[in-house]
Parts: structure tokens; C-alpha cells; sequence
């Protein structure tokens, strides 16, 4: 019986005798016949089936000592004696440590050791023809030539395709004996016709084993032969076997997560709802699209490897949370689940609050904990339809409307939401024509020096008057670039004509400069320098009159490429303004490493600086930071004298808002007032 871990004996019909082998000698002979190695066949061969013939030769050499015993001196016939068994225990030896020790390579050096080792032998054993056979009786001389001859006979089978060895051993055992009993008196007598004979044998058994030697190298040739083509349509049928279930497992399995890829999702989802609503119709089967948001940025933030290793997560999260249905990932970030909802359940809110507590735990990677946020959309079948094609699409749609929404909650699909993915279609389809049909167009607030109410720059806006949809608010086209990545064709041109449309103010209007509103999307672009740069040569702009301004919502996402990009925009000579600063992400931290020149306080603290102490408080605050930090301060959203003289109050240097001008066009722009008169303070305000 095997033993736990395989190392007992194991039995082998294959090898002589059905004797027990080890592990490792069986191994070397699957080897050998494997690799069609013949001299490793044959050694091994010769040694296993040599072991019969030590024991043969020791045992003659025996008897001889015992036949011969009363006619020659002991310590003679026992030296003779010990020098056969001697020689055939190197033999033995030699094989021993062949079959049992060492590997089947070295097959030069074991064939030359074992020929040495047998001539040896054969060498010992004719010694009684030199030295033992002249004192002898006749018959005794005869019985042992003929004995010699046995021997020689006997080894013709195990040297079969080692013909030199066999060659050199039937010589060196029949010359001297057959030489001794043609020399004996009388000349010509029965001894000398003896010798004669078993020389005689002797060659003819040499030239016996050239003819069964070239027979069995011929068969075991063409068995080898065989085996190897045996072996090898064997190894191409097992490797287009391996191909092929790897080719279906690529097909139906994502190598990633080892989830089901959408093709082996769609099946499983469908057959999951035909079965249950066969047997259960009237409970529900809930269809998640799952989305990790931001994954592009995270992918780049921590590199390639601890992705795969966050979607590996979310796939082994998601198995867990799951016990019934189907999972499949069916995008680079984005995961489906089809399972029934438990009975008596009528809405999916708590699976999917299990689902949002799993998938947006923390993930460690690189001594860092990654956190992410999950986009979640769902469908209900029989509600939303019984096939798995429409369900999932209703759950695109769903999943669609939670992207865009800002309340970061799962939505399940409602009709409504059909139509306005269509009108978002077809805004889209209408954007990506709107700069070939020329209907985008620049508008330019006056940007105010409050001390003196000099304009002294102007802030660039977007505006789009689509020739199907009319004026399109930038609230619904500007998310709708960023997201579809049209923006960066429009942003280029946005900056060109910008710089454009400055350089030529500034012929008549001394320190003017432009600034340009910039988005994460274009951020991300690592041209963005080049496309500064080649704004600014095109236009012949100075580079300080031209700002680009950026929201701190930008610097949450690989913060330190976005750093390190507007560092080499700010080589350039181009200003540095963060725009609506207090309202987003703020982190006092960026604000050193960032090189800055201005910081734009939103509006929103602007309209409620007159009535709130609060609002009045962080506006104080903010300049008492711009101040320590060497930084100079825009203030949005003035709309009312009482805003500009309370800015003042705070030595806030520049503003901008309706109080001065919406914007407008640069032809409208051109008739504004250089200087704006600083209106009288009204005491009540205070």
C-alpha cells in the first residue's frame, strides 16, 4: 500500500522479475522511454538483466574451485576464487548505483565503466587458462573450456547492442583457454581439437551477436520511433485540448476576477428568470449595474497593479454579499448581478445598502487604504420586462441618471428616464457638430480693479446657441463635453480664440488680461502645456496676461500630476487663479504646494456678506490668508454697490459681477466703461 505523501514501494509488471521499485527508479525509466533515449534503454536493459549473470559467473567459478580442488594448491584456486567474485561485485556495484542513484544522462560514462568493469571479469576467469589448466587431467582441462564457453554464451543475450564489449569479453575468455589446450601433448591430440572447437564457437558466437544486434537495433529503433510519434500526437492533442478550454474560458470567464463576462452573464441572467418566474412569478428578480466611480484616476494614482487588485476585490465582495444568482463583470469598471429579492420584499434597498457598505470599505494596497464610491442602477423583472436584454438596458439607463446625479444614491428605472436619455443623445450628437456649424461663441465678464473700478482683465465664458435646441445653458452641455471627452477639442479652441480676441484688446488697454476657466478632463490631457504654449505663440498674448483658473474639486483626483502640469504652465509665465475657493475640497496643504497667484472667493459668500456676520467672517479670513500666503484675492458674485464697498472694506484688490456687466459678447465687451465710479456709500447698509 501507498504511503501518505507516494514514497512507499510500488509494484511494476514493466521491469524483470515483477521486483519492487522506488519512485525514483521508476521515474528514470519513464523517462528514458519517454525521450526516446535508446543507449539510456539499453544501458538500463543491460543492467537490470546482468544480474543473473553475476550470480552465474560467481557460481561457476565456485564449482570450478571445487572440481579442482584436489589437483592444484589451495591458496591459489581461493585467490582465483576471490578475484572473479571481486570483478563481478565491481559489476554489480557499478549497476547498483546506475539504476538506484544517479540520472539517465550520463550514458558514455556508464557504458565505459561497465566494459571496463566486464572485461576485468573476463580477464579473471581466463586467468585459470594461464595459470591452472596445465596441471589438470584431460577431462578436467575440457570441462573447464568448455565452461569458459558457457560463459560466453550466456552473456551473448544482456551485451546484445554493446557489441565491442561483447567482442573483447568472448576473446579474452576463449583465446587463452582454447591457445592452452591446442598447446597440451600430444600435438594434434583430442585436447588440441578441443581448443579448436571452442575457438572456433567463440567466433562464431561474436559473429552471432553483430547479426542480433543489428535485428534488435532495427526493432527497437522503429519502436522508439513509434513511441515518439505516439508521444508526440499525444502532446498536440493534449495541447489543442488545453487550447481550446482556454480559448472557451476566455470567452465565457473575465481572467481578472474570474467572474462571468457579459456574454456568460447574459445566458446565466436569463436563465435565472425563466426559471423563476416558472416557479415563483410573483416574486421579484432584481438586475444591479454596479459602477466604481473615478476608477480611471485611481487606476492612474496607484498604478495598474493595484487596480486589478481593487476590481479582484470588488469581485470576491460581491460574491460574498451574493448567495443566489448571477455576477458577471461586463466592463473595465463595471459589474452586473441578477438575484432574486428575498420573499416578501417589494423593493431591493436593503440588498443594496448590504452591496454599498461592502464595496466601498477600504481596500489595502501598498500600506494605503483606496476608497471609492459606487454608482449603482437598477431594474425589477417582471416590472421593467422579462427578458434580460431590456432589463439590463433599463438598468443602463438607471445607472446612467446615478453618474450624473449629485445626490450619490442607487436609482431604480423609471419611464421618465428613457426620454431624457434620449434628449441627452441627441444634445450630444448636436454638440459634437456645434463647432463645425460655428455655433459656439466666447462671452467676457469684466474683471474690476475695486480700489480704482479700472478694468483690468475679463473672465472668458462658453455659450452655445444650438440651431435645433436653441440656447443651451452651460450647466447641460459643459458636463456633457467633459463626459463624452469633447471637451478637450473645445477647450483648445476656447483658449486659442480667447488669447486671440485679448492680444487684440490689448493694443488700447494697458495690464488687460484674460482668464480661461480649465477642466479636470483637459487637466488630465498631458498636452495641455503644449496647447498653452501654442495658444500664446499663435495669438502673440504675453504670457502674464493670460490666467487659467481651476476649481479645487481638480486636485482630489492624482493631485500630484495636476501639480506637477501646472507647474510647467506656470514656467510658461502664464498666472495661476483656484476658482471658487471655499466651496469645494479645501486643503490648506495644496494651497503651499501649489504655485498660485490668485484665489476667486464664490459668490456665494459674496451675496450673504452684507447680511450674515459668518459670511463676513470667512471673507475676512480668506484675505487674512491670501495675505500671509503672498496671494491676491477675486471676489465673484458682486451684485450690489453695498458688496462693493464692504469687498473694499476687507482690501479685497479685485472683483467681478453683475453690478458691473453680465457677459457679453466681445463686440458688446468693447463698448463697456473702462472705468467703473465708485457709487456712494449708504450709511443704513452699515
Amino acid at each position: 500500500m501507498a504511503g501518505r505523501y507516494g514514497s512507499a514501494t510500488r509494484w511494476t509488471s514493466g521491469m524483470p522479475h515483477g521486483e519492487p521499485v522506488t519512485n525514483h527508479r521508476i521515474s528514470h525509466h519513464g523517462a528514458e522511454m519517454r525521450n526516446g533515449n535508446l543507449r539510456a534503454y539499453l544501458i538500463r536493459q543491460l543492467f537490470e538483466s546482468f544480474r543473473g549473470v553475476y550470480t552465474l559467473t560467481v557460481a561457476a567459478s565456485i564449482a570450478a574451485a571445487i572440481i579442482l580442488w584436489p589437483y592444484l594448491p589451495a591458496w591459489l584456486i581461493l585467490s582465483w576464487v576471490t578475484a572473479v567474485a571481486a570483478a563481478e561485485c565491481f559489476k554489480a556495484a557499478i549497476g547498483y548505483a546506475y539504476l538506484y542513484f544517479d540520472s539517465p544522462n550520463n550514458i558514455k560514462r556508464w557504458n565505459r565503466l561497465f566494459g571496463t568493469a566486464t572485461r576485468l571479469g573476463s580477464a579473471a576467469w581466463s586467468f585459470c587458462a594461464l595459470f591452472l589448466i596445465w596441471p589438470l587431467p584431460d577431462m578436467m582441462a575440457l570441462i573447464l573450456g568448455m565452461a569458459s564457453l558457457c560463459l560466453a554464451a550466456v552473456t551473448l543475450n544482456p551485451l546484445i547492442g554493446f557489441h565491442r564489449i561483447y567482442r573483447d569479453c568472448t576473446l579474452i575468455l576463449i583465446i587463452p583457454i582454447s591457445t592452452a589446450l591446442m598447446l597440451m601433448p600430444p600435438a594434434f591430440g583430442k585436447d588440441a581439437w578441443a581448443g579448436l572447437v571452442i575457438l572456433t564457437s567463440g567466433l562464431y558466437l561474436i559473429v552471432l551477436s553483430v547479426r542480433l544486434q543489428r535485428r534488435r537495433l532495427r526493432a527497437l529503433k522503429a519502436f522508439f520511433n513509434y513511441r515518439g510519434l505516439s508521444r508526440q500526437l499525444h502532446f498536440e492533442r493534449d495541447r489543442r485540448r488545453e487550447i481550446q478550454e482556454r480559448l472557451a474560458q476566455a470567452t465565457t470567464i473575465d481572467m481578472l476576477t474570474g467572474l462571468p463576462n457579459q456574454k456568460r452573464f447574459l445566458e446565466q441572467a436569463q436563465e435565472l428568470l425563466n426559471r423563476e418566474l416558472e416557479t415563483i412569478p410573483s416574486r421579484d428578480i432584481v438586475i444591479l449595474l454596479i459602477d466604481l466611480e473615478g476608477f480611471t484616476q485611481i487606476n492612474s494614482s496607484i498604478g495598474r497593479a493595484g487596480g486589478d487588485y481593487l476590481l479582484l476585490q470588488t469581485g470576491l465582495r460581491l460574491k460574498y454579499v451574493i448567495s443566489e444568482g448571477a455576477i458577471g463583470r461586463i466592463g473595465n469598471d463595471e459589474f452586473a448581478i441578477a438575484t432574486p429579492l428575498p420573499p416578501g420584499a417589494t423593493h431591493a434597498g436593503r440588498l443594496i445598502n448590504h452591496l454599498r457598505s461592502a464595496l466601498e470599505a477600504p481596500v489595502r494596497w501598498d500600506e494605503r487604504n483606496v476608497e471609492t464610491a459606487v454608482s449603482i442602477g437598477y431594474s425589477l423583472a417582471p416590472k421593467h420586462g422579462t427578458d434580460i436584454e431590456t432589463v439590463l438596458r433599463k438598468a443602463d439607463i438607471a445607472l446612467h441618471q446615478a453618474r450624473i446625479s449629485s445626490s450619490n444614491q442607487p436609482l431604480e428605472f423609471k419611464l421618465e428616464m428613457e426620454t431624457h436619455i434620449a434628449n441627452r443623445f441627441a444634445l450630444q450628437r448636436a454638440l459634437r457638430h456645434a463647432m463645425e456649424n460655428n455655433e459656439l461663441s466666447l462671452a467676457y465678464q469684466p474683471l474690476i480693479h475695486l480700489n480704482t473700478g479700472q478694468v483690468v482683465g475679463a473672465e472668458t465664458l462658453l455659450r452655445w446657441h444650438s440651431k435645433e435646441f436653441g440656447p443651451v445653458s452651460p450647466v447641460q452641455f459643459i458636463p456633457l463635453a467633459e463626459q463624452t471627452g469633447l471637451i478637450n477639442e473645445i477647450g483648445r479652441w476656447v483658449l486659442r480664440e480667447a488669447c486671440r480676441q485679448a492680444a487684440l484688446w490689448m493694443s488700447s488697454r494697458k495690464d488687460f488680461a484674460i482668464s480661461v476657466n480649465v477642466s479636470l478632463e483637459q487637466l488630465a490631457d498631458t498636452s495641455f502645456s503644449d496647447t498653452v504654449r501654442d495658444a500664446l505663440r499663435m495669438s502673440g498674448l504675453p504670457p502674464k496676461a493670460l490666467l487659467i483658473e481651476i476649481t479645487e474639486s481638480v486636485l482630489m483626483t492624482d493631485p500630484a500630476s495636476i501639480i506637477r502640469l501646472l507647474r510647467e504652465i506656470r514656467q510658461l509665465g502664464v498666472r495661476i487663479a483656484l476658482d471658487d475657493f471655499g466651496t469645494g475640497y479645501s486643503a490648506l496643504s495644496y494651497l503651499i504646494q501649489l504655485d498660485i497667484d490668485y484665489l476667486k472667493l464664490d459668490k456665494t459668500f459674496i451675496s450673504n456678506l452684507t447680511r450674515s456676520d459668518r459670511a463676513a467672517t470667512i471673507v475676512r479670513s480668506t484675505m487674512a490668508l491670501a495675505k500671509a500666503l503672498r496671494l491676491q484675492v477675486i471676489a465673484e458674485g458682486i451684485e450690489t454697490p453695498d458688496d462693493w464697498h464692504r469687498l473694499n472694506d476687507e482690501h479685497c484688490m479685485f472683483g467681478q459681477g453683475f453690478h458691473f456687466s453680465r457677459p457679453v459678447p466681445a463686440a458688446q465687451f468693447e463698448a463697456l466703461p473702462e472705468r467703473y465710479p465708485l457709487p456712494r456709500r449708504r450709511e443704513q447698509a452699515y
